[in-house]
């Protein structure tokens, strides 16, 4: 394998582990400088982006590298621009910045003092701030995803008044992100002075304990209760986190009160959220909570030709065909797919057909080819019920266990190859008469009650992702 090879196939397995806007914001401008039998050295254009590679996706390359070589090899990042590497300060580390501001608020306070052709331009320096590639128009939309396409087409034509807020929720990889932040940047396009935010849960999170720790929660409290759009991503990871949730309802009541736009994203629907306060789970079901699923084999094959034309790529269609049923679930690893041969077609200049694509894709398509097993869909449907996999396996014929018991059979028999009496004998020697009537039972269910649907649909997700 040449070293330009190799970082090919890095770089490819790293999309399909980062979001993308992590991806091109902080590992694909890292240029590759040399292999030895010990470590792999990289470059980066700042000291800034030293410190935010090493700090959160050194270990995440690291790994990949590991996989890929069959053994350890030290990552080494340095600056290209000849800066002194000695260790930064405490007074200049991005993440101890001794001012009033966190990174998002540099990178906003950046953006406000350039002129409005460059603002998008300081997406660069952070990755909370909106990125140009998520617009509406390079969104594919399916039956998968268009009702909450709609729904946020609709919040950015009339932010504030049409549907707040706006809930969006699906699997890892599907497009919430995306969404989320053409919505902002379509009322950005509008209304150039409009004051938006996007951040993550976990980094509102942060700041918060930060602003406590520092004295300075009214400054963080302005930070967020005087904007006109919010969008946070990831929102049930402030679940379980008392002082977290009791800020996020007084910010979430200002903002609405003013009739500010407020779109969240989470993994789940709002009532399948874990350990959140009934509040905030009345709250988020007040606007439009629309939800997507893995994407079928026409959308999927819609991504992979509107992405290729936009990279210029000549994607044949019989490979197209091929990479479109390879990849179930995840639209992130279907686009990650599609950087790399990308890749390998410019360096190499081959042909592509589908023995070339199974060769520079293998190790992707080996990690799709994991075979979902009834111990894993057991082990999701207890846990999602808060049972234990063998009361599954029980007598015990009580309407809660039955309940969750018939959602595994029927799961068994959708996601995986096995027959009726082996589902059967899964589930504590059960006949297949009784898993018949079970996945009757469930299919019936789930073409009358919504509630059911939307519980079956994401235990699916759950298992699938």
């Amino acid at each position: 394998m040449t070293t330009n090879e190799f970082w090919i196939n890095v770089l490819g397995v790293l999309s399909t582990k980062l979001t993308e806007q992590n991806f091109y914001t902080w590992v694909e401008p890292m240029r590759f400088q040399q292999k030895s039998e010990d470590d792999v050295t990289l470059s980066v254009p700042s000291r800034f982006m030293k410190d935010i590679v090493e700090k959160r996706y050194l270990e995440v390359i690291e790994e990949t590298v590991t996989r890929l070589e069959g053994k350890k090899l030290a990552i080494r990042i340095v600056v290209d621009s000849g800066e002194d590497l000695s260790p930064v300060s405490d007074n200049d580390a991005p993440e101890k910045l001794q001012t009033d501001q966190g990174e998002d608020e540099l990178v906003l306070e950046a953006e406000s003092s350039a002129q409005p052709h460059q603002r998008h331009a300081a997406h660069t320096m952070s990755h909370h701030v909106l990125s140009p590639r998520y617009t509406f128009e390079s969104f594919v939309v399916g039956n998968s995803n268009e009702f909450a396409h709609a729904g946020a087409l609709a919040v950015a034509n009339k932010p504030g008044t049409t549907y707040n807020p706006l809930f969006v929720y699906g699997g890892v990889g599907l497009g919430k992100t995306h969404l989320m932040q053409a919505i902002g940047n379509t009322i950005f396009q509008k209304k150039p002075d409009a004051r938006i935010v996007y951040v993550q849960s976990e980094v509102f999170t942060n700041e918060m304990i930060n602003a406590l720790k520092n004295g300075k929660i009214e400054e963080f409290r302005r930070r967020y209760r005087y904007v006109d759009v919010l969008l946070i991503d990831d929102i049930q990871f402030i679940a379980g986190k008392d002082r977290t949730q009791e800020e996020f309802f007084h910010t979430f009541n200002a903002l609405h009160g003013e009739k500010k736009q407020i779109v969240l994203s989470s993994d789940k629907f709002p009532r399948e959220i874990p350990d959140l306060e009934e509040r905030l789970r009345s709250r988020f079901e007040w606007g439009l909570i629309g939800d997507i699923k893995p994407p079928d084999l026409e959308t999927k094959l819609a991504i992979l030709r509107k992405k290729a034309e936009s990279i210029e790529l000549d994607l044949p269609q019989d490979v197209a065909l091929f990479i479109a049923k390879a990849i179930k679930n995840n639209i992130r690893e279907l686009e990650g797919c599609l950087n790399r041969i990308n890749a390998f077609n410019q360096l190499t200049g081959v042909d592509l057909s589908i023995d070339v694509i199974k060769s520079v894709l293998k190790d992707i398509l080996m990690d799709t080819e994991r075979v979902i097993s009834s111990d894993d869909i057991q082990r999701h449907v207890a846990q999602y019920h808060n049972l234990r996999v063998n009361d599954l396996k029980s007598k015990n014929r009580s309407a809660e266990l039955s309940y969750a018991r018939h959602i595994a059979m029927y799961l068994c028999r959708k996601l995986t190859n096995m027959s009726l009496p082996q589902i059967g004998r899964e589930f504590g020697g059960r006949d297949h008469s009784t898993v018949v009537h079970a996945i009757k039972s469930v299919e019936a269910r789930y073409n009358s009650d919504d509630k059911f649907k939307i519980e079956l649909e994401s235990i699916e997700n759950q298992v699938m992702n």
